[in-house]
């Protein structure tokens, strides 16, 4: 499965973004907790991927944690 990675801007936010899945499924955001990042879900992205729209969130703005 092919994992398809963007930035979205949003409130003078930069996210960066991983999405996978069909974009007909119903959405499954995925949120990592620290200090981990994105790929931590990368295998869950994967088998959840074949049904659902996957949406996985880095929780970052460069090395200030959002949280």
């Amino acid at each position: 499965m092919e994992l398809e990675k963007s930035y979205i801007e949003t409130n003078g936010i930069r996210l960066h973004v991983v999405q996978a899945g069909p974009k007909s499924g119903i959405p499954v955001v995925l949120l990592h907790g620290f200090p981990e990042f994105w790929y931590g879900w990368t295998q869950s992205t994967k088998r959840i991927g074949i049904n659902q729209e996957i949406c996985d969130l880095t929780l970052e703005k460069g090395s200030k944690w959002m949280i």
